[in-house]
């Protein structure tokens, strides 16, 4: 009986033995068990910069029968109570924190610049003064359109050195006084166009090309062209081959000597014989900078 006892508690024993290390072999098996990955992780979100709205033609960006007479109203559907005059506070209860924050000097003027890249589809840049108040604006749409101003073949080219003359007042076809369905019917449709409020003259409506920006005064009886300026999108030529980048001299010998030092003041500046128009030619380093024909009075 003894023995027979030994039998069984040994067979119990070795019987506890096999099953403790199937335990520890599961428990093994477990740890070594490789992470599970989801079938389709999710990739984080990345915000994208807000769609730059552009749209086909100038009259959808800024609808002239609108803007032409009443340009404050225009701002209104896109910023309801926007005006020139708000503070840094209530335009932010608009608008909500600008996407950039700059200082800038004009003239006299330390201004602060708020720049939203996205406001209804349109980018807006607002200027506030030192008491922290509105007092310029603008609000600015991308087209689609390449905006290409087309070369006139066989134009006349005035004399060396005479005087400005009115169909100078522009480049190609589009002079100062020009309709905006004028611009868009000699150019078609600028690349980019945009609103803006300035303290000397009001709304205006700017049409950017490829080298010039057309900009037609708005809040009178028909907006005209008051001003074209060239701009760094490309190089077109004054009717008398001055572009940016040409030399003193040959300003000179295109439109005559300046009747005082314009080393003084950097600019080369010839107005017609009533003084009513002028073209400016902004110089630094003995080239030109940029090219401005404009209402000299």
């Amino acid at each position: 009986m003894k023995s027979f006892s030994k039998i069984i508690i040994g067979l119990l024993l070795l019987s506890l033995l096999l099953t403790g290390c199937n335990l520890f072999d599961n428990d093994s098996q477990k740890h070594l068990v490789e992470p599970q990955v989801p079938e389709n992780p999710q990739t984080p979100k990345n915000p994208q910069n807000p769609s730059s709205g552009t749209v086909n033609t100038l009259q959808e960006a800024f609808p002239t029968s609108l803007i032409f007479k009443k340009p404050q109203d225009f701002m209104e559907i896109i910023i309801p109570g926007f005006r020139i005059g708000l503070t840094k506070e209530q335009i932010q209860e608009k608008l909500g924190k600008p996407n950039l924050v700059q200082s800038k000097q004009i003239e006299w003027q330390n201004l602060e610049e708020w720049i939203y890249d996205d406001v209804n589809g349109y980018r807006l840049e607002l200027q506030f003064d030192e008491r922290n108040q509105l007092i310029n604006f603008q609000l600015s749409k991308y087209l689609t359109a390449r905006g290409i101003v087309p070369t006139i073949l066989n134009r006349q080219v005035p004399t060396p050195g005479s005087p400005l003359t009115y169909s100078e007042l522009g480049f190609q076809e589009v002079i100062l006084g020009s309709t905006v369905d004028e611009v868009t019917g000699h150019f078609d449709q600028p690349m980019m166009a945009y609103m803006s409020y300035d303290e000397m003259y009001g709304y205006d409506l700017a049409m950017v090309y490829q080298g010039i920006t057309v900009h037609a005064l708005l809040e009178t009886e028909e907006p005209y062209v008051h001003l074209i300026e060239t701009n760094d999108d490309g190089l077109i030529p004054t009717d008398r081959g001055i572009q940016v980048g040409s030399s003193v001299d040959e300003v000179i010998k295109q439109y005559g000597p300046p009747s005082y030092d314009w080393r003084e003041t950097g600019d080369l500046i010839y107005s017609t014989d009533d003084y009513w128009f002028a073209i400016k030619f902004k110089i630094e380093d003995d080239k030109v900078q940029s090219i401005s024909i404009y209402e000299a009075s």
